[in-house]
């Protein structure tokens, strides 16, 4: 599912200690860094899927993690950041049922062929998501 942050989990430490975390790196859009991430903390999140996906309008994540076993906090948080950007964008398949517009006289030319491009809405999601799709699949009863 989607995530719009993540924690970072990397490598044991000696000894099978605790993971590495990415807690002592700090990252700064002012320094060309993707995100603010401030010391400390030990997630990173993407604003944009916040705003997006977020719960209660956009104000809280939805967390997930990363698990790896980079030795380098560093590198672990880069490699955290381009997993969640993975997560971002949800992928869904689709099949529908629909009218033919061209079982309809008049509408003889609005014949349906695979490759054609088609409108999608998708209410089950709020917002409702409008997408377009391409015809890959074409049965007939």
């Amino acid at each position: 599912g989607i995530k719009t942050a993540l924690y970072g989990y990397g490598a044991s430490q000696e000894n099978d200690g605790p993971r590495i975390t990415f807690a002592d790196v700090e990252w700064s859009k002012a320094n060309g860094d993707p995100v603010d991430k401030p010391l400390g903390q030990t997630w990173v999140g993407d604003p944009e899927a916040l705003q997006r996906w977020g719960y209660d309008g956009g104000t809280r994540h939805r967390f997930g993690e990363y698990s790896g076993q980079e030795e380098d906090p560093a590198e672990l948080l880069l490699n955290t950041w381009n997993h969640l950007q993975e997560l971002t964008n949800e992928v869904r398949t689709y099949e529908l049922e629909v009218a033919l517009l061209q079982d309809i006289p008049g509408y003889e030319h609005e014949e349906v062929r695979l490759g054609d491009t088609v409108l999608v809405i998708d209410r089950e999601l709020q917002p409702n998501i409008e997408v377009q799709a391409n015809i890959i699949e074409y049965r007939q009863n």
